[in-house]
């Protein structure tokens, strides 16, 4: 044969083995595509000749996002990013020594790369097999490994160490320059950390001899230079458990209050300076308290000890709470229907991804032992205390909020020490109020501190974990306090600031038995005791089975939180107070509130005042519900002092997708500031609710209405209702989209003869693909009917002082005492505003016809809707109030 031809052959021979190279190697990459493999071969070849093959290629971008994180593809800090990483290996001729070698390549070219280093070709083909800083050292370390079919399954690994700028091999060699980190290709490698120094170890498995069936353990570690087997090895725990401890984490928790319980949501942030991810969360809290829960993706929720409950990520896919990141879908449910909890401070335990053999033991008390000794721990706020005794011991657990609020002050979420002060010092009167048997006077320093929280939690004194310790205990004990049977049955009790700045004072009895009378007293919110207003008597009726109405206007009540209560006295002297009631009264009243998406996916935000005070204007602020602050947009200006309604609005045309919410900021003069509460927006959802209403009529039907300023693929509307607003909710009516349009639509759906009681109705609106989008819920009280709405209709007028609208209604019969308001919406809106000064006290238990009248002065020229909302009373104090509507009227001024 020709030199020539066997030139050929060789150059075919080493052609055909660099593409089987790469054929293998693509074969098992999923973060890398062919003409990845062909570029940086392209690369290498060209640079060195055919030669050389690839041996493995890795994104590090797609694998450090992907799960599972555990397997050792890290890109700490980027200098493995937008680029492929190779290994490359010369095919030795005969005599010769394998090399390879590891480089990076990026936009065409290859940008760095290590120098060669000598394999023995048994080995086999090389991989990339993990990327990590493994010594804590600030560098980002390479290993790969070499595998062969011989030798009982043997690997071999090296170590490089990148800074960014130099590559150096960093593994300890034998005498014939061979890595001395051996394993097996079944086990691999684990990069653990054995003593909880933040140095991670090398563990391979190895077999001992051909014959061997177990596989033996040995560990390599860093010597401060190299990766190799020294002495003296670091010491695992007892029992041989990895330190799972080295997290630096913060624990937030939230508590909302449920129908029927509590739901504790926690926001778990793994810190920088952490040592491990995190990779599961257990809490002190009987499993037994636990109703529902939620959990992040490719996590689950753990029950192995019935004292804690606990989530851990799946292994080998979870998604790990790594340093510097966070989670908050932790959370948990309780229901009193299954038994009886509160909010408690209770410890928490983080565990740190650094698992060992040892972590197998599945005996209950083994494990849990193992974990809270084994485990980064704290306090936070959850339901693991049993149920109160029974009786309640009321004086008992006033000591028990007194330790609450002194040992949140020690853990920082009371802020500062006098706001602790303040809120000991209410407990501690409380307590002596319970002692001398004062219970209106316990329950009026309770309603203080239900006043108080919501204030100084917005005022950032207290923090979500204290707020719900103190709100809901504090809660809960006002309603186990049992005031004394009154000689009155009260039927209802309660305050409106009206548009003089006046607060008027109304209440109800049903019957009463030797009622002298009423005087109504009153106190800020902080002051320790009462005062009798100013010419507040009020004659009651003696002994009585009809009914009867009362009322006192109060007309020095400057700004701020008072309250006030009824001295009721009977006609012997004997004195009974009737529980207070809480009014805060602004120089600037609010009447709506609204914000609305448009098409272009700004928000629209409207807001009108009843009358104004000393007001300098309104701060406009947002945040994404994953914010802790909000972040201001613009400030409004004011009216200054004025008794007549105001409009306001802003338009935000920066709102990004997601969910935000809103909230203003009202500053008075003297710079005192009320935040009202936030409104949720969702932006980016395809098909755009602009508005969504739902009112109950006249008749007791239940109207809804809702508009949309863009649809997109919307195949329709599922209308729902459910009796608790986090349970399974019922399809009531399907209602057909428009498919794709740009143009405002308009839908409504009247369901008629519903059930009696609350029910909460919201929308499921679906696209063609199936996706579904959910508007939050509206709570309706749907009554039993006791008023009969005969007309209501609106006629324009003009009169020399301005253009006016009278309403007219009538009713056929009345059976209970109802008030009338009426709303007024401009343009056809689905948000109706109050009238101020439109509630008109209704006749009551009438069979009678009857003619209601209220006009409205001095409207502007356009189209006005008027609504007619009916209040019913609330049969006890603190009870529901029902509202109704009708139809709505309309009225045009020219």
């Amino acid at each position: 044969m020709k030199t020539s031809t066997i030139i050929k052959l060789v150059l075919i021979f080493e052609l055909a083995l660099t593409v089987w190279f790469t054929e293998v190697a693509r074969s098992q990459r999923i973060d890398v595509t062919d003409q990845d493999f062909e570029a940086v071969d392209a690369a290498v070849v060209a640079m060195f000749g055919r030669s050389y093959g690839v041996a493995d290629v890795a994104n590090i971008d797609v694998l450090a996002s992907l799960i599972p994180p555990s397997t050792g593809w890290e890109n700490p800090y980027s200098t493995l990013s937008n680029g492929l990483l190779f290994v490359a290996e010369k095919w030795p001729k005969e005599g010769e020594t394998s090399r390879v070698f590891i480089g990076f390549y990026r936009a065409g070219q290859i940008i760095w790369r290590s120098d060669t280093v000598l394999v023995d070709w048994e080995l086999g083909r090389p991989s990339i097999n993990a990327t990590m800083d493994m010594n804590n050292d600030g560098n980002v370390e390479i290993a790969i490994a070499l595998y062969s079919g011989v030798k009982y399954d043997l690997a071999l690994l090296w170590v490089f160490s990148y800074s960014g700028q130099t590559v150096s091999l960093i593994n300890a060699v034998d005498g014939e320059n061979r890595s001395t980190i051996v394993g097996t290709t079944a086990g691999e490698f684990d990069y653990v950390d054995v003593n909880g120094d933040g140095i991670k170890e090398i563990i391979g498995l190895y077999f001992e001899t051909e014959e061997s069936v177990d596989w033996t353990p040995i560990m390599y570690s860093w010597n401060g230079q190299l990766y190799g087997k020294w002495q003296p090895m670091p010491t695992p725990l007892p029992g041989g458990h990895f330190p799972r401890s080295q997290v630096n984490a913060i624990v937030r928790c939230k508590v909302a209050k449920l129908t029927y319980g509590f739901r504790f949501q926690y926001d778990v942030e793994n810190r920088v300076t952490s040592r491990q991810w995190i990779d599961e969360f257990y809490l002190q809290c009987p499993t037994m308290n636990v109703s529902s829960a939620t959990w992040p993706t490719n996590w689950f929720i753990s029950s192995a000890n019935s004292e804690i409950v606990g989530w851990a990520a799946i292994p080998p896919f979870g998604r790990f709470i790594r340093q510097g990141t966070r989670d908050t879908v932790f959370a948990y449910a309780t229901n009193d229907s299954l038994v009886r909890v509160l909010p408690v401070i209770t410890p928490y335990y983080l565990r740190g991804h650094n698992p060992s053999p040892a972590d197998t033991i599945t005996e209950s008390n083994a494990w849990y032992q193992e974990m809270i000794t084994n485990s980064a721990t704290g306090l936070t706020v959850g339901s693991r205390g049993l149920p109160p005794p029974d009786p309640f011991g009321s004086i008992w657990f006033t000591d028990t909020l007194i330790s609450y609020t002194t040992r949140s002050r020690a853990l920082s979420w009371i802020l500062n020490q006098s706001t602790s002060d303040k809120y000991t010092g209410i407990f501690t009167r409380v307590k002596e109020d319970l002692q001398q048997g004062d219970k209106a006077s316990a329950l009026a320093r309770l309603d203080t501190v239900l006043l108080q929280v919501p204030l100084d939690s917005t005022a950032a004194l207290l923090t979500s974990e204290a707020y719900a310790l103190l709100r809901f205990n504090a809660e809960h004990l006002r309603t186990m306090i049992p005031l004394d049977p009154l000689p009155i049955q009260l039927s209802y009790f309660i305050g409106s600031v009206q548009p003089d700045w006046s607060v008027l004072l109304e209440w109800g009895t049903v019957s009463e038995t030797n009622n002298y009378g009423f005087y109504v007293e009153k106190k800020r919110t902080n002051d320790p005791s009462w005062s009798e207003a100013p010419n507040s008597f009020v004659p009651g009726h003696g002994t009585t089975i009809e009914p009867h109405n009362y009322a006192f206007t109060d007309t020095d009540a400057p700004d701020g939180s008072w309250q006030y209560r009824l001295k009721q006295v009977d006609l012997d002297g004997t004195v009974h107070y009737i529980e207070p009631i809480a009014v805060l009264v602004s120089g600037t009243l609010l009447s709506y509130f609204d914000a609305a998406p448009q098409n272009d996916h700004a928000v629209l935000l409207e807001w009108g005042t009843v009358h104004e005070r000393d007001n300098r204007g309104f701060d406009v602020q947002r945040k994404l519900s994953t914010e802790t602050d909000y972040q201001s947009l613009r400030f409004v200006d004011g009216a200054g002092t004025t008794s007549e309604p105001q409009d306001y609005s802003h338009l935000d045309e920066s709102a990004q997708s997601g969910t935000w919410h809103y909230r203003l900021v009202q500053h008075h003069l003297d710079g005192t500031e009320y935040p009202t509460e936030p409104l949720t927006v969702v932006i980016g959802a395809g098909t755009i609710i602009s508005e969504f209403g739902a009112w109950v009529q006249f008749d007791r039907s239940v109207l809804l209405q809702w508009r949309t300023a863009q649809e997109r693929d919307n195949k329709g509307f599922e209308v729902q209702k459910s009796e608790k607003p986090d349970s399974r909710y019922e399809n009531v009516a399907f209602i057909d989209g428009y498919g794709t349009t740009d143009e405002e639509q308009k839908y409504e759906y009247i369901e008629t003869n519903p059930q009696s009681g609350v029910w909460y109705y919201r929308l499921d609106q679906m696209d063609s693909d199936h996706s579904e989008h959910f508007t939050a819920p509206i709570a309706l009280q749907i009554p039993q009917g006791n008023v009969e709405l005969e007309s209501f209709g609106a006629e324009s007028s003009q009169q020399s002082a301005g253009k006016d609208v009278k309403l007219t209604w009538t009713t056929r019969r009345e059976e209970k005492t109802v008030k009338f308001e009426i709303e007024v919406s401009k343009d056809d809106s689905l948000h109706f505003r109050p009238v101020a000064g439109s509630r008109v006290q209704a006749a009551g238990r009438s069979a009678a016809h009857r003619v209601y009248h209220f006009t409205h002065k001095k409207r502007q020229s356009g189209v006005w809707y008027y609504r007619l909302k009916l209040t019913q009373m609330p049969t006890r104090a603190g009870g529901k109030v029902v509202v109704r509507h009708s139809q709505t009227a309309r009225a045009t001024l020219r």
